[in-house]
């Protein structure tokens, strides 16, 4: 139990004092090793400590680490944990240029081709698009998330699917071209039509999200706001209000409408579709935040007096 405890002030400690994370993790790993058998929860605590040591910006000592854990859930045959060690070990001879990265996300692949394991391969070529992302190889990266994807896919597994998906939008938008932004929205609206095909809602849903957040990097925060509006539709449908209201938080905030555009009418038409979208999901910290933002955008249109009067709604939404 002491253990435990310890990993969980590791989290708390990261976002604060790095060196009392170490100590957290050290003190979890002294734990866990003074069991009389080795368990998965050791490898936990060397994650965590790999972590710590990423951060730091030490590599070699997380990859030490990292590559500890990954062997012992490799020797526990702990499949399931052994993606967190995979990730962190790459990500940590990335860090150290060490230039071994690709080879060791390219071995966990092969490894899991020649046991059958589709998820855990599917997995770590999640693993291995990353790796390309790291080294600006942007459409490898796309397309081997995309056959990760595809495998996720013939498994049911549609959260593994979207986790993959977002992978190769997040390596378009990477990218510099002119048609990196198209390309990545293509790629959305590639698997919407599929998961429409298959009738699969939750995915519907999921892969709107996803494009939501991407309008709202692009930026284009009006038809950000619209697609929101359909996913929140399928929310509700799925009877997932917890998805709803996390959804409208992670778009419909203080940056969705950029500072650049306040005094444009596709500010003002974002503001009000979001406080209708708000209004209608019974969101008051969205509509209050909502209200605020039209607040800056008339006062940039020079409407003072209707800027008050957004003010003082906002205010009193708060309030309540």
């Amino acid at each position: 139990l002491q253990g435990v405890v310890y990993l969980v002030l590791v989290d708390v400690h990261l976002r604060s004092s790095l060196e009392e994370a170490q100590e957290a993790a050290e003190a979890a790993l002294k734990s866990f090793r003074s069991s009389t058998r080795r368990e998965a929860r050791e490898a936990a605590a060397l994650n965590a400590l790999a972590k710590v040591l990423i951060a730091k910006q030490e590599p070699v000592a997380a990859r030490a680490a990292a590559k500890e854990a990954l062997a012992l859930l490799q020797e526990l045959k702990e499949k399931e944990g052994e993606k967190e060690a995979m990730q962190l070990l790459v990500s940590a001879e990335l860090a150290s240029n060490s230039g071994s990265a690709m080879h060791t996300a390219k071995q966990a692949v092969e490894r899991f081709q020649h046991e059958g394991d589709r998820k855990n391969e599917a997995l770590a070529l999640q693993t291995v698009a990353r790796t390309h992302i790291a080294n600006r190889e942007f459409l490898r990266a796309a397309r081997v998330a995309k056959d990760a994807q595809t495998i996720l896919a013939q498994l049911g597994d549609t959260e593994g699917e979207i986790e993959m998906l977002q992978t190769a939008v997040e390596a378009h938008l990477a990218r510099q071209e002119a048609a990196a932004k198209e390309d990545a929205l293509q790629c959305a609206m590639e698997a919407l039509a599929e998961f429409r095909r298959r009738d699969n809602l939750r995915g519907q849903a999921l892969v709107l999200s996803l494009l939501a957040r991407t309008y709202v990097q692009i930026p284009d925060p009006e038809t950000a706001v619209y697609v929101v509006r359909d996913a929140l539709a399928l929310f509700r449908e799925l009877g997932d209000r917890k998805s709803e209201h996390a959804l409208i938080r992670s778009i419909i905030n203080n940056d969705l409408i950029p500072s650049s555009i306040e005094g444009s009418d596709v500010a003002l038409k974002a503001a009000k579709v979001a406080l209708a979208v708000c209004h209608q999901s019974e969101d008051k910290r969205g509509q209050a935040v909502m209200l605020k933002s039209t607040f800056r955008i008339l006062l940039a249109r020079e409407k003072p007096e209707r800027a008050l009067q957004a003010a003082e709604e906002a205010l009193k939404m708060y309030r309540e």
